[in-house]
């Protein structure tokens, strides 16, 4: 599974040097002969970021089995269009709820300025409350 390619050495976590070299092998073994392996280089790095970015739920720099499979299950359901149908009205009104407020130029969407904005008043929370 695509899980284990990740999690090379069976712990159930994933440290971004693993994922590092996860897409690496599975890059090389798709490149082209002559392909410039300094450009694969960025690309990989900014592959993990956005790994890290959609998986580490808690920020610690290691993405477990558990954040793994959660925001995977709510990418297939969302793809599937049934996302929406899993959700307790309470649990969609939680959401849109904090969407809204993430999103505070109410454009639809949340722009990266935006969600910085929201995190780093989150972790200001979490200081002050523990």
């Amino acid at each position: 599974t695509e899980w284990v390619g990740y999690d090379l050495n069976g712990d159930d976590c994933v440290p971004k040097e693993s994922c590092r070299k996860a897409q690496t092998t599975f890059y090389k073994a798709t490149m082209c002969p002559g392909d410039d392996e300094s450009v694969l280089d960025a690309e990989i790095d900014e592959i993990v970021e956005q790994f890290f970015d959609r998986h580490d739920v808690d920020g610690d720099g290691e993405v477990t089995w558990e954040e793994w499979m959660h925001s995977k299950a709510a990418t297939i359901l969302s793809q599937d269009g049934k996302l929406r149908q899993v959700l307790s009205a309470d649990e969609k009104h939680a959401l849109t709820c904090l969407f809204r407020s993430t999103d505070r130029n109410g454009d639809g969407k949340i722009a990266r300025t935006e969600a910085l904005s929201y995190y780093q008043i989150r972790l200001e929370h979490m200081i002050m409350h523990g």
